[in-house]
């Protein structure tokens, strides 16, 4: 398998562990939301908010998606800019 097919396999386990009914196909618009983002994030730390669901402005749900990961100890590469403009890691 493909790196990014694992990481997709990995990421659609967490999101059917944490009871979400959508898998994702792709880095791209299946995670320009930020929904599955928050959902991974609080599958894998309870201390990550899943408050970005609530959040209307993609821009600042993304901002609290990568708030949440530091709690995790990344420090994304990336800003929530990044993540609503869609990026393509291909």
């Amino acid at each position: 398998m493909k790196p990014e097919e694992i990481l997709l396999r990995w990421f659609n386990y967490h999101l059917k562990a944490a009871g979400h009914d959508k898998e994702i196909k792709n880095f791209d618009k299946d995670v320009q939301d930020s929904t599955k983002y928050t959902i991974l994030l609080n599958q894998l730390n309870k201390e990550c908010s899943k408050d970005a669901l609530n959040e209307n402005d993609l821009t600042k749900r993304g901002q609290m998606v990568l708030e949440n990961s530091k709690k995790l100890g990344v420090d994304p590469p990336i800003t929530a800019h990044d993540i609503v403009k869609v990026i393509n890691l291909n």
